[in-house]
């Protein structure tokens, strides 16, 4: 309670991941997602049990499933190499029910979920084959509706894993200067 938040960072946030289980569906989802997808089903049969995950999981996903939900070390390999087996049939909702139930749990999961007690900055690129660009300008322009501060930067090509955070740490170093914080939000400076 003594510490007051000044700002925060954000690069390439997963702010709101309920787009990919219609890339899934339709088959245009890139490979890297396709892990993050995988996870993300692990990660919500062992919180949620009206989620049952055999209705998202057939063929390798199946046959690795232990493998593809490991975050142990010594494993890394063999996960790597069952993620390259995944197709998006193997990790399709066998229905559309359960096609909405995993909607419905990562909508109850997406950000922003209420004004913002701080203001932010968000880098992310265009080019991201992880988290879509869509997803986070979304999430944004929910965020500037909300009344938040917010400034962001999208780097026009870059992915995931290139983004140059340099803007980022000159944003945090203003907020620890008392600068004026600059607001991207439409209407708002």
């Amino acid at each position: 309670p003594e510490l007051q938040l000044i700002g925060a960072v954000a690069l390439a946030p997963p702010a709101d991941l309920t787009g990919i289980v219609d890339k899934v569906i339709n088959g245009d989802i890139t490979p890297n997602q396709l892990g993050v997808i995988q996870l993300i089903l692990a990660s919500l049969a062992r919180e949620d049990v009206v989620l049952d995950g055999d209705e998202f999981r057939r063929g390798s996903a199946a046959e690795n499933w232990e493998v593809l939900s490991s975050c142990d070390v010594p494993e890394a390999e063999a996960r790597s190499a069952a993620l390259k087996e995944l197709t998006p049939a193997d990790l399709v909702p066998a229905t559309p029910e359960a096609a909405d139930k995993l909607r419905d749990l990562l909508a109850r999961r997406k950000l922003p979920q209420r004004r913002m007690s701080a203001p932010i900055f968000i880098v992310y690129g265009t080019g991201d084959l992880l988290i879509d660009s869509g997803w986070i300008s979304g999430a944004i322009a929910r965020a500037c509706a909300l009344g938040g501060t917010i400034a962001f930067e999208a780097e026009d090509g870059r992915g995931h894993d290139n983004l140059d955070a340099t803007p980022a740490l000159s944003w945090l170093l203003d907020r620890f200067a008392n600068r004026p914080v600059v607001n991207h939000c439409p209407g708002r400076a």
